[in-house]
Protein backbone atom coordinates (compact mmCIF):
# COMPACT_ATOMS: atom_id res chain seq x y z
CA UNK A 1 0.00 0.00 0.00
CA UNK A 2 1.38 3.34 -0.91
CA UNK A 3 -1.17 5.19 0.63
CA UNK A 4 -4.45 5.53 2.52
CA UNK A 5 -6.82 8.09 3.86
CA UNK A 6 -10.42 7.43 5.10
CA UNK A 7 -12.01 7.76 1.79
CA UNK A 8 -9.34 6.24 -0.84
CA UNK A 9 -5.94 3.97 -0.54
CA UNK A 10 -3.30 3.53 -3.65
CA UNK A 11 -1.86 0.06 -3.83
CA UNK A 12 1.00 -0.75 -6.11
CA UNK A 13 1.69 -4.90 -7.55
CA UNK A 14 3.24 -6.51 -10.08
CA UNK A 15 1.79 -8.78 -13.12
CA UNK A 16 3.23 -11.09 -15.14
CA UNK A 17 1.18 -12.05 -18.88
CA UNK A 18 2.12 -14.76 -21.36
CA UNK A 19 0.28 -14.42 -24.42
CA UNK A 20 0.18 -17.61 -26.70
CA UNK A 21 -1.43 -16.19 -30.39
CA UNK A 22 -0.73 -17.80 -33.58
CA UNK A 23 1.62 -20.45 -31.97
CA UNK A 24 3.77 -17.92 -30.74
CA UNK A 25 4.14 -16.82 -27.09
CA UNK A 26 4.87 -13.52 -25.68
CA UNK A 27 5.53 -12.41 -21.92
CA UNK A 28 4.51 -9.41 -20.66
CA UNK A 29 5.80 -7.97 -17.02
CA UNK A 30 4.25 -4.83 -15.77
CA UNK A 31 3.54 -2.82 -12.59
CA UNK A 32 0.00 -2.01 -11.93
CA UNK A 33 -1.27 0.98 -9.59
CA UNK A 34 -4.93 0.86 -8.70
CA UNK A 35 -7.00 3.50 -6.91
CA UNK A 36 -9.58 2.41 -4.47
CA UNK A 37 -12.70 4.67 -3.42
CA UNK A 38 -14.44 3.02 -0.13
CA UNK A 39 -18.09 2.96 -0.54
CA UNK A 40 -21.46 1.95 0.91
CA UNK A 41 -20.85 -1.80 -0.73
CA UNK A 42 -17.28 -1.93 -0.14
CA UNK A 43 -14.21 -1.27 -2.88
CA UNK A 44 -14.18 0.00 -6.03
CA UNK A 45 -11.47 1.28 -8.55
CA UNK A 46 -11.34 4.32 -9.82
CA UNK A 47 -8.04 4.46 -11.31
CA UNK A 48 -6.10 1.86 -12.71
CA UNK A 49 -2.37 2.43 -14.69
CA UNK A 50 -0.42 -0.46 -16.38
CA UNK A 51 2.87 0.85 -17.09
CA UNK A 52 4.73 -2.76 -19.33
CA UNK A 53 8.31 -3.02 -18.23
CA UNK A 54 10.39 -3.63 -21.30
CA UNK A 55 8.06 -3.65 -23.82
CA UNK A 56 10.20 -2.89 -27.56
CA UNK A 57 7.58 -4.70 -29.79
CA UNK A 58 3.73 -3.06 -30.53
CA UNK A 59 0.56 -5.08 -28.31
CA UNK A 60 -1.29 -7.29 -30.18
CA UNK A 61 -4.37 -8.73 -28.75
CA UNK A 62 -3.18 -8.10 -25.34
CA UNK A 63 -4.21 -4.70 -24.98
CA UNK A 64 -7.79 -5.26 -24.44
CA UNK A 65 -7.36 -7.86 -21.54
CA UNK A 66 -5.02 -5.10 -19.73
Amino acid sequence: MLEASDETCVLRCAMTLTELRQHRLREYAANITYTLIKTNTGLKIQNKIIKLLNSTENLTAISYIL
